[in-house]
């Protein structure tokens, strides 16, 4: 239940600090809407619409975030209790965010979430699987990040720990990138990991 409503003059310490069970998916929202510096220490005694705004934010971007940061923490607290990683984390950079609603939303009808899982086989013996979903699977753990809704196989949790997803779009390549800390070695395209 929620007890505290996140107005724009808060400071983001206070917003981080209102539930200790949704400040990963708070910081995580706040960082996809455009202000990359929440959860540093440097920008804790600002207040959110001071932050959004040195970022250029208009009042439309800031209230809508409002409203997401809210929601966020009015959803309840998910578990981990059948066999997920205690204290699992994947992050996704704001270009990887950004990448993934544009193909969400090319998709059409949903609501959509990205479903990210390990699969046997490539080049160095596993690789990432990512993959649209309407529901998660029975194996399935439910992660809200505010902006994106991500649905992790509690098997592939061992080895995306701490896993970073970021998106690249350059002249060399084009794709999602993984900064994986358990992969003890990775193949050339880097989509593949042992």
């Amino acid at each position: 239940m929620q007890t505290t409503t996140i107005h724009k003059e808060m400071t983001i310490a206070a917003i981080l600090g209102s539930s200790l069970d949704h400040t990963v998916a708070l910081i995580d929202a706040i960082q996809a809407a455009g202000l990359p510096c929440a959860g540093c220490d440097s920008a804790a005694h600002e207040t959110l619409e001071q932050g959004m705004r040195g970022h250029g934010a208009s009042n439309a971007q800031i209230e809508a975030l409002v409203d997401r940061l809210n929601a966020i923490l009015a959803r309840p607290v998910e578990s981990n209790d059948d066999g997920g990683v205690p204290g699992f984390e994947l992050s996704l950079t704001h270009a990887a965010v950004e990448r993934v609603q544009a193909l969400m939303q090319r998709k059409g009808e949903g609501p959509w979430a990205l479903r990210v899982a390990v699969i046997d086989g490539g080049c160095a013996g596993m690789s990432y699987d990512l993959s649209f979903r309407t529901a998660p699977a029975p194996t399935d753990d439910v992660f809200d990040l505010g902006v994106l809704q991500l649905f992790v196989d509690r098997a592939s949790q061992e080895y995306l720990h701490g896993t970073r997803i970021d998106y690249v779009d350059t002249l060399q390549e084009s794709g999602f990138v993984y900064d994986n800390p358990n992969a003890g070695s990775t193949c050339g395209c880097g989509s593949s990991f042992g």
